[in-house]
């Protein structure tokens, strides 16, 4: 249901397909399983994707070791609404991974990677396209990244723990511009093509007191540079992220902010909070984040807000999030 502009409702109604999958386990009595279809591609964090992909996926699991890598590309479109593949999904190829060492109870070591292949081609000078069905980036991109997290227990009560987060990012883009016709249709211009690079961090850690309270601390960056017809050092998440986790609490949230939800790009975000746990499993958490571009500048990647900043100041601001969590019933959760 959509209201427009003229006050006037607009329903549409349609089918939208979700995860379908085939799971074959103990391969060959071997700790490795296959999955195949539309499958779940989460991690806990959410920091490197989290998201439903047409895929073949191998997890292979032995003691304190775990690897999990596959192939994904979209078949089809999602919804009957849509008229076809989404075009910035269009024959891109992923090739993703995640391998983990439990080195000690409590703390794991990680690496991740993603491949991005699209091969769809930048569309000649003149073509004209529909809105919302231009494809204005095809793009080559690497992402390779490290992430140590862990706990410590005291036999006092006291927990104190630990999350830390890297990433690399290369590769090559062609970006087209497109000219918006007299009809409304948008007709494709001059292409360009230009290198990629990145790079983001993000550190946090909490100390729990027993049976009182949890503070927290985090800090997160992403990379911003320059943006030219000849490079772009401005660091971008795999398009996959939900950047959604637990932080202190019973239920996982948006760890960069609830409202603003930014992609962790020409940013950096500085988080302090403290939670308290009461009942047997709910929580409250107050969160205060702060915002500082890299380098100025009138985008803001992935925000929810409808503004854009006036891109003269690096200092885009504060949040403050209050999230209360519910979970003592089996049926039912506020």
């Amino acid at each position: 249901r959509k209201e427009l502009g003229d006050g006037s409702v607009q329903n549409q109604q349609s089918l939208e397909r979700g995860q379908t999958w085939m799971l074959i386990d103990n391969v060959a009595g071997l700790p490795l399983s296959v999955q195949l279809g539309r499958i779940a591609l989460i991690e806990r964090r959410s920091w490197w994707w989290d998201d439903d992909l047409d895929a073949v996926r191998l997890n292979y699991s032995a003691g304190k070791w775990r690897l999990e890598t596959g192939l994904a590309q979209e078949l089809a479109r999602k919804s009957s609404a849509e008229s076809g593949i989404d075009p910035n999904t269009k024959d891109v190829t992923r090739w993703f991974g995640n391998g983990s060492f439990r080195w000690a109870p409590r703390h794991t070591l990680e690496a991740f990677w993603l491949i991005n292949n699209d091969s769809s081609g930048a569309p000649a000078s003149g073509t004209l396209f529909a809105p919302d069905t231009e494809d204005a980036s095809d793009a080559k991109l690497r992402w390779l990244g490290l992430r140590a997290a862990g706990e410590a227990r005291y036999e006092s009560g006291h927990r104190l723990g630990y999350r830390a987060d890297t990433a690399w990012l290369s590769g090559r883009e062609i970006r087209t511009r497109f000219n918006e016709m007299p009809d409304g249709q948008l007709s494709a211009d001059n292409s360009i093509e230009r290198n990629v690079s990145g790079r983001a961090w993000d550190i946090g850690a909490y100390w729990r007191l027993p049976d009182v309270a949890t503070f927290s601390l985090g800090l997160a960056n992403g990379s911003g540079g320059i943006s030219s017809d000849t490079s772009d050092n401005n660091f971008r998440q795999t398009g996959l992220q939900e950047n959604k986790g637990r932080v202190t609490g019973v239920k996982r949230l948006r760890y960069y902010g609830e409202l603003i939800d930014p992609q962790l790009a020409n940013l950096r975000i500085a988080t302090i909070g403290v939670g308290l746990r009461f009942l047997d499993n709910s929580s409250v958490e107050l969160l205060q984040h702060r915002y500082r571009q890299q380098v100025a500048s009138s985008q803001l990647s992935g925000s929810r807000l409808s503004e854009d900043p006036e891109g003269t100041n690096r200092d885009i601001g504060r949040e403050i999030d209050l999230f209360i969590a519910m979970r003592e019933w089996r049926h039912a959760e506020v």
